[in-house]
């Protein structure tokens, strides 16, 4: 009996690591398993960016997922901690959940770990958190929360509940802050400090669902939606102007409009339009290297990674315009699809050149690229030098 007791044990113990062992490679297949309706897996990870090893690892627990983060110093000192929104058993659909937090950590050891120091309620999910002059702003649901530190948690000091869906996004340059909507574009807000209040003075004309944002100067922002579309707003320049005469004259200006729910008493105008066809998850104003012109770099949620070249004169814009217009006719595409069409998709593209397709310039035969330089007024190689031109800003 002894013998055949332990002939089974080694059974039973071989067939558990055959068993561990094919999940090990079924995962390596297929991937991780799915989690079920409602369940979140999330964690925090500090990485060494030289190398990419794991300095620490911190997972969260009690069905508890992370949406927003940022790193801060407070008025209390010189101390730097991480901000981690986050929300409780969160179902998409129908919507509910049992909470949200802002976890607040510090770093120590040098930096490579964290240590929770509290975690304050909130109502909803935190889908935005930025620091701002030792302070904290919050995007809670569809408010607009500022926060001082605390011993037990975080202090309100200001709200607003003014926007339309859920916060995504914040921004700010002195007191103007730039607030993205889930689902209806970009705010402009005037934050005044003496009276804690917050205006609301301009916004979209149309609504955006927005997945990535960024501000490029004080009256113009960037951003991009789930439908795959990139593009500019702007504060007009007479209202510009109007508000830096009179920068209390918002009030005038809802007399004067009116004030309808969820509406601000000017609209920003969409400078740029254009289709890229991908949901864009990241936008950046930046330069690629010392010295090179500043672009608007993109990521999608397929990989791929472009760039938006600003023009610096008028007759490069003329030039690649035109150069557009004729490949449309001569560079069609495989599918036969009209392109103006494609990058038209959602909203007409206007304010942007497919520079995909200008490339396309050179594949052309020899006598079509002499037929298309000729109406452009210029040769071949002209054409050819003026596209490396712009390729070489960015590379």
């Amino acid at each position: 009996m002894g013998d055949t007791d332990s002939i089974k044990q080694e059974g039973e113990t071989n067939g558990i690591e055959e068993e561990k062992e094919e999940k090990g490679a079924s995962e390596i297949m297929t991937g991780a398993p799915k989690a079920t309706e409602g369940e979140w897996a999330s964690c925090l990870r500090i990485l060494n960016p030289k190398n990419g090893q794991t300095l620490s690892l911190l997972e969260l627990e009690d069905n508890e997922a992370a949406f927003s983060a940022t790193c801060l110093q407070f008025s209390n000192g010189g101390e730097w901690f991480l901000a981690v929104g986050t929300a409780k058993d969160l179902r998409l659909s129908p919507r509910s959940l049992s909470g949200g937090f802002i976890r607040l950590y510090r770093f120590i050891d040098n930096g490579t770990k964290l240590q929770l120091v509290h975690k304050t309620p909130t109502q909803e999910v935190v889908l935005a958190l930025y620091p701002y002059q030792k302070k904290l702003f919050a995007g809670i649901g569809k408010v607009l929360r500022l926060y001082e530190f605390g011993k037990k948690r975080l202090l309100r000091k200001a709200e607003t509940k003014n926007f339309p869906v859920n916060v995504n996004y914040i921004n700010n340059i002195g007191d103007r802050l730039y607030v993205g909507d889930l689902c209806e574009g970009f705010f402009f807000v005037n934050y005044r400090k003496q009276t804690k209040e917050f205006e609301i003075f301009a916004d979209n004309s149309s609504p955006h669902y927005l997945t990535a944002q960024c501000v490029l100067d004080f009256d113009t922002v960037c951003g991009a939606d789930k439908f795959g579309n990139v593009f500019i707003s702007r504060l007009p320049s007479e209202v510009a102007e109007e508000l830096e005469r009179d920068p209390g004259g918002v009030a005038a200006a809802r007399q004067r409009f009116g004030r309808l729910p969820n509406s601000a008493p000017f609209k920003l105008n969409d400078l740029m339009n254009f289709h890229i066809g991908e949901t864009i998850t990241s936008l950046e104003r930046t330069s690629l290297f010392t010295a090179g012109t500043e672009t608007i770099v993109y990521s999608t949620i397929n990989g791929s990674i472009g760039v938006l070249i600003p023009f610096n004169s008028r007759q490069d814009v003329d030039s690649f315009t035109h150069l557009e217009m004729h490949l449309r006719q001569e560079a069609a595409p495989l599918c036969g699809r009209d392109h103006l069409a494609f990058r038209s998709y959602y909203v007409p593209t206007k304010g942007c050149v497919d520079g995909d397709l200008c490339e396309l310039f050179n594949t052309l035969e020899s006598q079509k690229q002499t037929s298309i330089a000729d109406e452009l007024i210029s040769t071949p190689h002209d054409v050819a030098k003026k596209l490396e031109e712009f390729r070489n800003r960015v590379l």
